[in-house]
Order: structure tokens, then sequence, then C-alpha cells
């Protein structure tokens, strides 16, 4: 028997992630937009959380069932706990968090003001342990 003659069909597998919830800060640009676009053409249910609502609700329209838009600041607490409220209100869990929303500010320390390094160490690691 030939080769040719074989009408074996690959079977066609459901996207990876599919029905996977995944939430994704600072997914309003950059990496975080990006890894938002990945995940949903993968299947997944996904949050995107950030600043820029118009830019998140572009993405929301490319994906009106499997995406929730959330626009908030990632330095108050009653924002981040409430957003996780809504997240498991709507789709009942979170399976992937993706914590990537980031600031940095150029300069050395002699040049950095308390207020921006508080601002960084709120975004850089105190949204992502009170995420987590």
């Amino acid at each position: 028997m030939s080769q040719s003659s074989t009408n074996i069909k690959p079977v066609k597998q459901p996207p990876y992630f599919l029905n996977k919830v995944v939430v994704v800060t600072g997914a309003s640009s950059g990496i975080g937009r990006a890894i938002a676009y990945w995940y949903l053409n993968n299947g997944a249910r996904v949050a995107l959380l950030g600043q820029s609502l118009d830019d998140l609700e572009a993405i929301g329209r490319e994906y009106p069932t499997q995406s929730l838009v959330i626009q908030l600041d990632l330095t108050d607490d009653t924002n981040l706990l409430d957003s996780k409220n809504c997240i498991i209100e709507k789709w009942f869990g979170i399976d992937i968090l993706i914590n990537c929303a980031g600031v940095i500010f150029a300069g050395d320390l002699e040049n950095t003001y308390p207020q921006d390094y508080d601002y960084m160490v709120d975004i850089n690691v105190r949204t992502p342990f009170l995420l987590t």
C-alpha cells in the first residue's frame, strides 16, 4: 500500500487554553498587550487589566465573548480586590495570572524622589504580591 493511498487526516485539536481564565496586568500596551492577544488567540478568557481604557476596549471589541476589560489603578488595594472579585464572579475562578505591569524611573539614587520609589515598589512588587 502506498503512502498516497492512505487517507489519514490529522485530528483537529481544540485551542490549548480553551476556557482557561487568564488575568493580564499591563494589558493595554507592550508585552502585556502581546501576551493578552496570545492567550485570546489560543482560546482563553482573558481579564485585561490596565490604565488605558481606550486600548483595553479595543482588544475587548475584537474578542467580546472572551475578554473582560478592567481599567484600574494598580496601587489601590480596594481596586485590586474588586477586580479579583469581579473576575471570579464572572468566570468562577482564575487559572493563570500574568503580572506584566511594571514601571521604572531613569536616574540614580540621588535623583530619585521617595514618591517615585514608592510608586515603583507598589507597581512592581506590591501589586503582584496582592494579586497572587
